[in-house]
């Protein structure tokens, strides 16, 4: 739950955490969602627009605007110009100038593998985790965080079982994690008795990921840009969440971070009538005289996510009117 150089005071409050965690769903202390954590996402992202979040998909951002002071105005996707107010972005998305320098330097290694059969097996089925430290003698230079899910949880057929290896890069994702695998699935390497009631690897893939879960993303961006860190070796989302917070802090100080979410009866949506349009498409791309393009620009795909404060006064090129519509939204 913590790393290796964690303090005593960061190690008592994470068994704390394990602990206050136990018994709230069953007797384990974790939780995980059906059809994966990719779920998350989705459940904030429908919040976000039932009270007047709009989401612009399938554009990347090619572009950063920032104005004689520093500070981001918009952003071009698609060859069209989105202004803004603050731009929140994950670090695949950022301009290289807004990364650290030595951010290439540290790596995650990560494996995905599917097997015949549980790492555990059960009566029921169950989530599996498992952390194999390193030792002389076992091949492993960092410790390896394994999470083995089944059927039940929606992400595999029956009777096959998905097992996510992570752990911090030495080499490369393949060397890092091989030795790790031949620990806890059966290979051709292995004569004894116990090979043969091990999983068996029917598929497996390796990649790494640049590691910015300790770097400072604030340091080369302008105050209103906020760069986000790729997931970490953490089997928990603590990091994510204490980004979202720190950010949501610095843009709306005066308002509560994620509250409690109303109940569908209580939420009550203003006329259109009384709500002040605050983005707009046009036919045109203006550009004021104080504006500058920042170079390098990211060739990443993806979506563009635009919230009634992150990002206001949108306007965009619109191929099949030529008149100007407005997005009207609350407050």
């Amino acid at each position: 739950m913590v790393s290796k150089d964690a303090t005593t005071i960061e190690g008592l409050k994470a068994t704390q955490r394990f602990l206050n965690s136990l018994g709230r769903y069953g007797n384990t202390p974790f939780l995980w969602p059906l059809y994966g954590s990719g779920e998350l996402p989705q459940c904030f992202c429908r919040l976000c627009a039932v009270f007047g979040g709009i989401y612009y998909l399938k554009r990347g951002i090619e572009a950063v605007i920032v104005n004689d002071e520093g500070k981001c105005v918009a952003v071009i996707t698609n060859g069209k110009r989105m202004n803004c107010k603050y731009l929140v972005l994950a670090a695949n998305y950022a301009p290289s100038r807004y990364l650290p320098q030595d951010c290439e330097t540290k790596k995650i290694s990560k494996a995905i593998v599917i097997t015949d059969r549980s790492l555990s097996p059960a009566e029921t089925e169950q989530i599996t985790l498992l952390r194999l430290p390193p030792e002389t003698g076992t091949g492993l230079v960092n410790a390896v965080s394994v999470l083995e899910i089944g059927s039940g949880a929606m992400v595999c057929p029956q009777n096959l079982f998905v097992v996510y290896l992570t752990s911090h890069s030495v080499t490369n994702a393949s060397e890092d994690l091989t030795q790790a695998i031949k620990i806890l699935f059966e290979n051709n390497e292995q004569e004894d008795q116990l090979a043969e009631t091990k999983p068996k690897v029917l598929w497996a893939a390796f990649f790494n990921q640049i590691d910015l879960s300790n770097s400072n993303l604030a340091t080369n961006t302008p105050s209103n840009v906020f760069v986000m860190g790729v997931p970490s070796c953490s089997i928990d989302f603590d990091d994510a969440v204490a980004q979202a917070r720190n950010i949501f802090h610095h843009c709306f100080p005066d308002e509560e971070f994620l509250p409690r979410a109303p109940d569908p009866e209580d939420i009550v949506i203003e006329d259109a009538e009384e709500v002040h349009p605050e983005a707009s498409f046009s036919d045109t791309l203006p550009r004021s005289a104080e504006d500058k393009d920042v170079s390098e620009a990211s060739s990443a795909l993806g979506m563009c996510s635009v919230t009634d404060e992150i990002a206001t006064d949108v306007e965009m090129n619109s191929p099949c009117n030529e008149t100007q519509e407005s997005l009207e939204k609350e407050e």
